[in-house]
C-alpha cells in the first residue's frame, strides 16, 4: 500500500531484518534510517553526515586517527567504519569494554581495506593522538555500569590536541557530560546540523532521479 502513496520510503527499526525484508519487497527507493545492532546493522545517513563533519576539520586525503568510544557493533559505529575505511592512512583506536570486540566480519573488512586498529581499556591512552573522538555510548543495565576509564570527562580535555573534535550521533546519554558542551573541541552540535543538510541532499538526489525517469 505504501508503494501507492509515496515516492520514497524512509525506514527505521529496532531490529535488523525488517528493513532488509522491506527493501526486497518494496518498489520504492528505501532509505535505511537505522536498523538494529550487530551483524548487518547499519545507519548509512548517520555515517555520511559523520564523514562530512570530519572532513570539515580534517581533509580525508590526509592521515587521520579516530578514537571510537562505544560498543563497536552499534549501527552508528559500524556504518562509520565502513565509510572511513574507504580513505587512506586511517588509524582506529577502539576504546571498549574487555568483552566488546569488533565482529569477525568487520575485522576482516578493516584488514582488507588497510585500516590499522587497536583496542584500549582507558580513554586517556588515545586522547593524546586522536584527531576525532567519536562517542556513542556503551550498554548499560541495572547490574552493570561501564568502567569510568572509558568515559571522557571535563578533566581529560587537557589531553586533547588543539584541533581535535568530539563527535556524538545523539541522542546523548550518561556518556556525554553536559560540561563538555562549551569546549572548543565540541563538534556534535554542528554534526547534528550537518545531518539536516546531508539528508536534504540525499532526498534531493533521489527526487532528481525520480523526476528524470
Amino acid at each position: 500500500m505504501i508503494n501507492a502513496y509515496a515516492d520514497i520510503a524512509v525506514m527505521r527499526h529496532a531490529k535488523v531484518e525488517p528493513v532488509h525484508n522491506y527493501c526486497i519487497k518494496s518498489r520504492l527507493p528505501v532509505i535505511n534510517a537505522g536498523n538494529g545492532e550487530g551483524l548487518n546493522a547499519e545507519h548509512p545517513t548517520q555515517a555520511l553526515l559523520d564523514i562530512f563533519t570530519i572532513h570539515q576539520s580534517f581533509p580525508l586525503h590526509k592521515s587521520l586517527t579516530l578514537l571510537l568510544c562505544c560498543h563497536p557493533s552499534s549501527r552508528s559505529a559500524r556504518s562509520l567504519l565502513f565509510c572511513i575505511a574507504l580513505f587512506h592512512n586511517i588509524k582506529l583506536l577502539l576504546c571498549t569494554e574487555e568483552n566488546c570486540k569488533l565482529l569477525p566480519e568487520d575485522e576482516a573488512y578493516l584488514r582488507q581495506t588497510g585500516v590499522t586498529y587497536e583496542y584500549l581499556r582507558n580513554i586517556k591512552e588515545g586522547l593524546y593522538s586522536a584527531d576525532v573522538i567519536y562517542i556513542a555510548g556503551y550498554k548499560e543495565t541495572a547490574n552493570h555500569l561501564p568502567d569510568s576509564n572509558l568515559m571522557l570527562t571535563p578533566d581529560l580535555l587537557s589531553y586533547l590536541h588543539p584541533r581535535a573534535i568530539i563527535m556524538h550521533p545523539l541522542p546523548r546519554g550518561y556518556e556525554l557530560p553536559y560540561e563538555l558542551d562549551n569546549s572548543v573541541h565540541c563538534a556534535y552540535f554542528s554534526q547534528a546540523e550537518n545531518g539536516v543538510f546531508v539528508r536534504m541532499a540525499i532526498l534531493q538526489g533521489y527526487f532528481n532521479v525520480i523526476g528524470g525517469r
